[in-house]
Parts: C-alpha cells; structure tokens; sequence
C-alpha cells in the first residue's frame, strides 16, 4: 500500500471514475492503480445511495454506516468496536493494494479519523491529520483503543511502510516521462492559485471547491518548502510535478 487518501462521497466517485475507460479504450483511463475501499454512510438515511464495487482496479470493499457524533444520540449510529475491529481486519487483509480510498460525506471527520488510524497502523506519520483537521477523536480513539486493548498489539517494524501524505502526488509511468522542468514551475504554480481563487463555484460544487483548495495548500506548501532546499536534479523534478499537480486541478 503506498498512500491513504481520504475524500468526500463527491470526491471519492470521481477518484473511482478516473479509473474507467470504454470498451477497447483502455489506453484512455486515467488512473490505474489498485485501490481497496472504506465507505462511510449515514445511518440516519440508511447510506447515501451509493455503493462501491470490486471489479478490475477496486479490489476490496467495506461500507460502514455511522454518523459523525461522539456520543450516543438518539435516531443516530454511534461508532462502535465491531466496526473498529473490521476496519482493522479490512486495512490488513489489502495491504497489497497501491491505495486505500476512505471517504465519509465530506471527508473532514469520520474519514479523516480512520485515515490518520490507518497512517498510524501501516507505520507512517499521521501528525498532519491534527494540525490541520478537526477529525473525529471519538472514531480515532475506538480505533486506538481496540488495537491496543483487544489485539494488544503495535505495529510491527517488519510491517512499516511508507505512506505518502495524504495529498502526495503519485503519477503514472506515462505521466512521468512527459514532465519535463523548465524552471518557471514556482510562477506557473502561483498564477493557477491566482485563477483558482478567482474562480467561483457553481451551486451544488462548494465540497468539491473546498477539497481542491486543501489539496491546492498542501502542494504550494510542499514546493515552498522545496524552493528552500539545494538546487538538485531531484528537487527540480519534484518542483516539476507539483506545478504539475495544481495544474491538473486548476485547469
């Protein structure tokens, strides 16, 4: 497994969509990584409507039906052991996927909570998950609680892997070989910020907008950081494929 990634419903659709092409069309798909699916639905409504399938790419699904609370509320779902234990089970059964999908409504608390538990299991840094989200602590901690009380267990060094944070660009071979640096990828990247600030979401898009602005942040944020290092054949090439990165959103 080389990344979590944790979405919106909206967000996650279209993740899984990119991985679709017509009938002898295959050379068009977008994206063709392996993924395994944690889908997180309402109980109030009895789930969104929706549901995740296996089939050439997807390799796994578990859908759970709980609501964001932190407490018992009457006419709502509260996370529960059960649940936490299946998380467990389902992240280590697919650990040979390139990625974990985990979606919730808007992908800001439920999911953000099982994403961060996830980082933590497979032996990667979850510290982002809190400096910059209000996840729900309540999920985090049945989590936390039921891999160390009821398996009694941490992960083991022979285990870890690296997980890639979770707006970390990962690109295909074809991808790759059409990046090319050419030194003006700071200016590109800040003029795409300027255009997508300007731009004004269409009714019914403020999910998806906010959701692009975060990953926006963290890939501005990722090629600052860069812009502060030695110049180096690598560090222009992962400047490359950052400016990359937002211009694929922006545009």
């Amino acid at each position: 497994m080389r990344k979590v990634i944790v979405k919106s419903v909206f967000d996650a659709f279209e993740y899984v969509m990119q991985h679709y092409y017509p009938a002898g069309m295959e050379d068009m798909v977008d994206e063709t990584d392996t993924y395994a699916v944690i889908s997180i639905q309402d109980s109030h409504t009895n789930g969104f409507g929706i549901k995740f399938s296996e089939n050439q790419y997807c390799k796994a699904v578990l859908t759970l039906k709980f609501d964001d609370i932190v407490r018992p509320v009457d006419g709502a779902q509260l996370f529960t052991e059960d649940m936490a234990e299946q998380i467990i089970r389902f992240i280590r059964n697919n650990q040979d996927v390139d990625t974990l999908l985990i979606h919730c409504y808007v992908g800001q608390s439920r999911s953000r909570a099982v994403g961060a538990f996830a980082v933590w299991l497979l032996g990667g840094d979850n510290s982002s998950y809190f400096k910059n989200y209000n996840l729900n602590e309540y999920v985090y901690d049945k989590l936390m609680q039921t891999v160390w009380f009821v398996h009694k267990e941490s992960p083991e060094e022979e285990n870890k892997i690296i997980c890639q944070s979770l707006y970390e660009p990962v690109l295909s071979e074809e991808e790759s070989a059409r990046i090319v640096y050419t030194g003006t990828e700071f200016k590109d990247a800040c003029d795409n910020l300027k255009k997508f600030c300007q731009e004004i979401p269409a009714d019914g898009c403020w999910l998806s907008y906010l959701s692009d602005a975060d990953e926006l942040n963290y890939l501005y944020g990722a090629m600052s950081s860069v812009m502060e290092e030695e110049v180096t054949e690598e560090n222009k090439i992962r400047l490359a494929v950052l400016a990359h990165e937002i211009d694929k959103i922006v545009n």
